[in-house]
This record gives structure tokens, sequence and C-alpha cells, in this order.
């Protein structure tokens, strides 16, 4: 099934980027755990200020923590949010159009990485369905402001346009997994009738590359 493999390839390619990346969890609420201990077993950490804006019943949001190949915390973020290592806001995300759960992804710039994407999806809707799929990326430098980290670039991307079309398919979010070659990376739209997906390199989002999937699951409430 497409969804259990977009997820196992989004849990391969945060182990697979290198040892210390995945050594800090932030979550909502302020919780979170840290594996950069001495034996290298988890324990809670006091830290995090983040906290989820969006307090539906049935989702708490999006969260992501991003750490150096050593284990050392660069920046984490929810839905609205960049932090820095020091706890202060780095950026504001934008909101309008974005539903926190699945929405939200971040991979190292290929070639850089001392640089970050950070990829939000931007749904325009018609009559409560999505018409169009656009993308905001955001390029965030860590030797900037101090080694703290700074958004250097921001631009939008449109990845699929319905609006001229009777497909009434419901964007479900989108990941990231490694290229073949070991350095560029997929982004991958999965809505409940197809997934897409895009080619990420040192120059953004190459909507030319795009490859269309049938999705075969259906969704159900």
């Amino acid at each position: 099934l497409i969804f259990c493999i977009l997820l196992l390839h989004s849990i391969c390619f945060e182990r697979s980027v290198a040892q210390g990346e995945a050594n800090n969890w932030y979550f909502a609420d302020s919780a979170g755990i840290t594996f950069s201990t001495p034996d290298g077993n988890p324990v809670p950490v006091d830290d995090c200020i983040m906290f989820h804006t969006h307090r539906k019943s049935y989702v708490q949001g999006y969260s992501s923590t991003v750490s150096d190949k050593n284990g050392k915390l660069l920046f984490y973020l929810n839905d609205s949010i960049i932090w820095n290592y020091n706890h202060k806001i780095l950026y504001r995300l934008p909101t309008e159009g974005v539903n926190p759960f699945n929405r939200i992804v971040v991979v190292p710039k290929p070639g850089d990485y001392n640089k970050y994407y950070v990829i939000t999806l931007i749904l325009t809707f018609i009559v409560n369905v999505p018409a169009k799929y656009e993308v905001n990326i955001l390029t965030l430098d860590m030797n900037r402001n101090n080694n703290t980290g700074e958004i250097i670039d921001s631009s939008y991307v449109t990845l699929y346009d319905n609006t001229n079309t009777n497909n009434s398919s419901n964007a479900s979010g989108i990941t990231a997994v490694r290229h073949a070659n070991g350095k560029d990376i997929w982004l991958i739209l999965f809505t409940s009738t197809k997934a897409l997906s895009f080619l990420i390199n040192q120059f953004g989002i190459d909507v030319s590359s795009r490859k269309l999937f049938k999705n075969e699951i259906f969704y159900r409430g």
C-alpha cells in the first residue's frame, strides 16, 4: 500500500541521513527526549517550549526536530513556528490554507548540509475540494545569525493544479524520501486517488520531474 510505503520511506529517510541527526525529538506541549547521552539511552528534556496552535480533538498537529550529525540540536518547529536551538523564535510559518497534519516536511538541501528546505503544503479550496496544490519552500541557512539559523529565501511552487478538472480527490499530505543517487530527494504529494513525486535538488523543487502513481488507498472516517 502506498501510504505504508511512504511512511516506511519517511522513517528510513530520517534514519539514513546520519547517526546523530535523529537524536533529539521535541513534541507538543513542551515534551521532548534526547538520545545524546553517554550510553545512548533516551532521557526527557525540559527546555522545549513548543506548543500547538491547532487543537482539534482528532489531531495535535505537526512537529519536527532537526539536529546535526553529532546530535546537537539545530532547530525545531510545529505547524506555525520555527525555534532555533536557543529556543528563540526563528520564523513564523504560513498558516492560511494549511492543515498541519502531514503538511510540512524538512529536508537538508542537496549538496549543502548547512542549509535546509522547510516545505509547507498550501491548499486552495473550491467548495471544500482542493483546487490547487502549492508549496511554500523556505531555505534555512544554519551558518547565518551567529550560527543560530536564518531564513534566506522563500518561494511558492505550484505542484498540481486541479482547477479545470473534475477530479475531486483530497490532499492527504506530503513526505520525502532519499533519491537513489544518494544526494537528491523526492518530494511526494499523496491524495486519496494518486501520488505525485517531484525531484528536490540544489536548485529547489523541479516541477518538470513530476511522476504520477495511482493510489489504491481509500480513506474512511
